[in-house]
């Protein structure tokens, strides 16, 4: 996908997960946007690594500061200790609109992450993305309990019961999906 579509895509994204209740921080957009790409097949490009709160993309943080330098998206500063959250400006509607097609092709998976992400705090689209990223790094045939005890292995501030209620809602995103995937 070239540079303007990605980021047509990531701005759809940011916008369905703030009409949704999204605080849409950096961090929000570097969780949903792994599960675009992982879960849903938008492939945007993007390199994810397990990082100190679950996948994250290097290659996104650099797009996003882009988006916020050409004026597509604006920071938004809130009382501490919150981060600035992230908005779509009118010039960002403009790109959505100039790469419609691309944004319309991917509507149906960013509504199904912002439906189910969106109203998550860090902690829990932590969990959840580590769950789904050692689902897919060759675990998948793993039980449950197995995909739990790696996760609280290599991010031991996880609870085993957290960990384990992470992999049981990425299991059945993944099969909710698999059932209504365009």
């Amino acid at each position: 996908m070239e540079q303007a579509a990605r980021g047509a895509v990531i701005l759809s994204l940011m916008k369905q997960l703030r009409e949704r209740g999204s605080w849409c921080g950096a961090t929000d957009i570097q969780k949903t946007a792994y599960f675009l790409q992982t879960l849903t097949d938008v492939d945007m490009g993007l390199d994810f690594v397990l990082y100190k709160h679950g996948p994250y993309s290097f290659g996104l943080r650099d797009h996003i500061t882009q988006l916020v330098a050409y004026g597509f998206v604006k920071r938004v500063p809130d009382q501490p200790p919150y981060a600035p959250h992230l908005e779509v400006t009118e010039r960002g509607e403009k790109l959505i609109h100039s790469h419609r097609e691309t944004v319309e092709a991917a509507e149906e998976h960013i509504t199904f992450i912002s439906e189910h992400l969106a109203q998550e705090g860090i902690a829990v689209l932590e969990r959840l993305g580590t769950a789904l990223l050692f689902t897919l790094n060759g675990a998948t045939e793993a039980d449950q309990e197995t995909r739990a005890r790696a996760i609280t292995e290599a991010k031991p501030h996880v609870s085993p019961e957290e960990a384990l209620e992470a992999v049981k809602r990425v299991d059945a995103m993944r099969a909710e999906w698999a059932a209504v995937a365009p």
